[in-house]
Order: C-alpha cells, then sequence, then structure tokens
C-alpha cells in the first residue's frame, strides 16, 4: 500500500515537513507519519521521522503539516480524540536546538467541544505564535458538515484555543474550514469549499480579525471573498495561502471555455495591516494554466 509521502509538505527558511498519512505497518493502515529535512548548502538531508506511539490504524498522521520556526505541527484527523471517532488531533513538536535535533512533543490540540466525525485538522496553517485548523466535519442542529475552524495561540511553549470561527451565512453542507491561511496574529482566512454562495458549491473564503474588544479581543468575520465570475462547482476556497498583503484562493472545479473543470486561482491584494478597520480586498488577477486540460484541477493546492 502507498504511504502518501508527499501528500502535504511545509517550508520555513531551511526546514521542510513532508506528510505520509497512508503509512502502515503490521499493526494496520492510514497510521501515518511525518518526515523533517534541512537545507545544507545546496543539498536537502533527512532529519527525522516523527510517529507518536499513540497512533493508530486511519488516524492519517501527516495528513497536514506546518513548520514555523523551531515549531511543527501535524495533524491526524482521522483519530479519536478522547474516544470520539474520527474527532481529529494535532500534535506540535518544538525542535529544541539546530545541532543535535532533539524534537519534543510540546501539545496535542483539539477542540474544547470536539465531536465524532469533526474531522479536526484536515486543514492546518501555522505563523509565529498562531495556529489554524479546519473541522470542516463539524455540525450544528440541522447544520449538517457545516464546518468550522479554531484559532490556538501560543504563550512560550504553551498552547491555548483562542477562538471558534464559523461563517456568519453557514449552511449544511458547506465544509466550512476545508482550507486555512494564517495571516498573522491578527488574522486568518477560511475556505468553505462547497459554500452556495452563487451557486451550487461555487465556494467562498471568510476573513477573520482579532479585534480589541471591552475586556479582551475577540475574532471577528471581516468579509467574505467571492471572487467575479464564480460559478457552481467551481469549488472556490478548496486551498488558501498567503504572503505579505496577498491572498490566494484556488477554485480546481472552474471550467475554463470548454475545459471542465480545469481550474484556476484567484490573486486579492489587502490594504493596510490585519485587523484595521477600513482593510479593503481587491481582486487583481485570475490565474490559469495555459497548457490546462479537462480535470486539471488546478488550484487544488496552492
Amino acid at each position: 500500500r502507498l504511504a502518501g509521502f508527499g501528500a502535504n509538505v511545509s517550508i520555513d527558511g531551511d526546514m521542510a515537513i513532508v506528510g505520509a498519512p497512508n503509512e502502515g505497518d503490521s499493526t494496520g493502515e492510514d497510521l501515518g507519519a511525518a518526515y523533517v529535512y534541512q537545507r545544507n548548502a545546496a543539498a536537502w538531508e533527512f532529519v527525522t521521522r516523527l510517529a507518536p506511539s499513540s497512533r493508530a490504524p486511519g488516524d492519517r498522521f501527516g495528513s497536514r503539516v506546518a513548520v514555523s520556526g523551531s515549531f511543527f505541527a501535524i495533524s491526524a484527523p482521522g483519530a479519536d480524540h478522547a474516544g470520539a471517532a474520527d474527532s481529529g488531533e494535532i500534535l506540535v513538536y518544538e525542535r529544541l536546538n539546530t545541532s543535535a535535533f532533539s524534537f519534543v512533543l510540546r501539545a496535542t490540540l483539539a477542540p474544547n467541544d470536539h465531536a465524532a466525525g469533526d474531522g479536526f485538522g484536515q486543514s492546518l496553517a501555522l505563523r509565529g505564535t498562531t495556529l489554524a485548523a479546519g473541522s470542516p466535519g463539524d455540525d450544528e442542529p440541522l447544520l449538517l458538515n457545516s464546518g468550522s475552524a479554531y484559532v490556538f495561540e501560543r504563550m512560550g511553549t504553551t498552547w491555548t484555543q483562542a477562538a471558534k470561527v464559523r461563517a456568519t451565512d453557514r449552511a449544511a453542507g458547506d465544509r466550512f474550514g476545508s482550507a486555512v491561511a494564517v495571516v498573522g496574529p491578527t488574522r486568518v482566512i477560511v475556505g468553505a469549499i462547497y459554500a452556495d454562495v452563487v451557486a451550487m458549491d461555487s465556494g467562498a473564503a471568510y476573513v477573520f480579525d482579532r479585534i480589541p474588544i471591552v475586556g479582551g479581543v475577540a475574532w471577528t468575520q471581516r468579509t467574505k471573498l467571492t471572487p467575479a465570475g464564480l460559478a457552481g462547482e467551481d469549488w472556490c476556497g478548496a486551498s488558501v495561502a498567503t504572503s505579505g498583503t496577498t491572498v490566494v484562493l484556488g477554485a480546481p472545479g472552474d471550467d475554463i471555455a470548454t475545459l471542465a473543470n480545469a481550474g484556476s486561482a484567484y490573486v486579492y491584494q489587502f490594504s493596510g495591516p490585519p485587523g484595521t478597520l477600513g482593510n479593503t480586498f481587491t481582486l487583481v488577477q485570475k490565474l490559469t494554466d495555459p497548457n490546462g486540460a479537462a480535470n486539471s484541477a488546478f488550484g487544488q493546492a496552492i
């Protein structure tokens, strides 16, 4: 059986981590693992394999991976956290030094309200002291699989759930949390691949900002990104990536001319620092594959 090595990757500076969520052994399939590499001059060298002894068949540890500085986050969306089947969890490791490459498990993260089938960790992003992860299978009464996302913040080596975010216009089947991106400590972006914005499953992405309020802070929905020209089953928000003031959304189901599901990506630019009132997002370009073909699903990953 294939290990799925390379199903998800993340890089920060000279460090990279690669997920292999379908890796198994004599105890079962889809236990998963993650592999860490370091760049040494022009070559990338293997550092270590991360695979907790607590893994169980079907956990799919390594489905999503992220590295920022000395911290490495790895999701297992199939894990039965505290006995809740497929509720999901994320393990966060810290690299203690640069020479001996000693890794220590700092946290096992799961939502305070985790439930069976949530699939927490099906999306994951880490930047600095902020981690975001999606639970696209999260349900509300009468809103099955509407989805949610969670923000965790680090103080020293301690990770704490700071917020649960959901779309204000959420609906059953949206799968909000199918993709996440961390812009910085005051902004996260969440994709909802099956949101029926302009048509069925056209998709969307939502921007949330950390806003000061009386007595503390609150994570508040700032805006919803729905590029002009979206159509049914474009699946916009299947992937999300950010750098500086640029945001890119993948729409792998977009039909380009006569090429069904050829896919596209939308590039947005925002003005002002995250969390600033009056912050605006402008669509600056739609990207397509000049050599694309039907079912290429361009934009499935960014």
